[in-house]
């Protein structure tokens, strides 16, 4: 599985956001890593079809680019969670399961054990601190064992 990006650009007005980016990632987990400014969020928003981008060409093997295949395959950590704070963790992650068609909802304790989520799993989510939170988006990322993820600032309050 590999998703091809070849010469990518945005542009936002008069400034160039990504010029002619091309890359290729095979199935694992990224994160982008540079200066404030340098383009990393547009480049994942992007991949993960939350803008269109001006130019380029992306694909991800014989689907076609923002199928259900290819969401099917890929999990994105966004760098600010969007979570909903009167849901539990569990109720969230089901939720999430079902805007994600998973019928499996052993996979919910399955990923809340992996990022040690598991007591809170009936808490709401307001009553986490920031760490668990951030586990909880994780988890989210997680749900439908995704060939390539992506992270947006993954680490942002987790203690080591």
């Amino acid at each position: 599985m590999l998703l091809k990006i070849n010469n990518l650009q945005k542009h936002y007005r008069k400034n160039m956001a990504l010029h002619n980016i091309s890359l290729t990632l095979t199935p694992g987990i990224y994160g982008l890593v540079g200066p404030n400014g340098a383009g990393k969020s547009t480049l994942m928003n992007i991949i993960s079809g939350l803008i269109t981008y001006d130019s380029g060409i992306i694909t991800y093997d014989e689907y076609e680019f923002l199928s259900d295949e290819y969401y099917q395959n890929f999990g994105y950590l966004p760098q600010y969670n969007a979570l909903y704070q009167n849901f539990t963790c569990r109720e969230f992650l089901s939720y999430i399961c079902i805007l994600k068609e998973i019928e499996n909802n052993e996979i919910i304790d399955e990923v809340l054990a992996l990022v040690n989520l598991t007591d809170k799993a009936d808490k709401k989510i307001r009553s986490l601190s920031g760490g668990m939170k951030q586990r909880l988006s994780i988890c989210q990322t997680l749900l439908n064992d995704p060939k390539i993820i992506l992270l947006d600032e993954p680490t942002a309050g987790l203690d080591p």
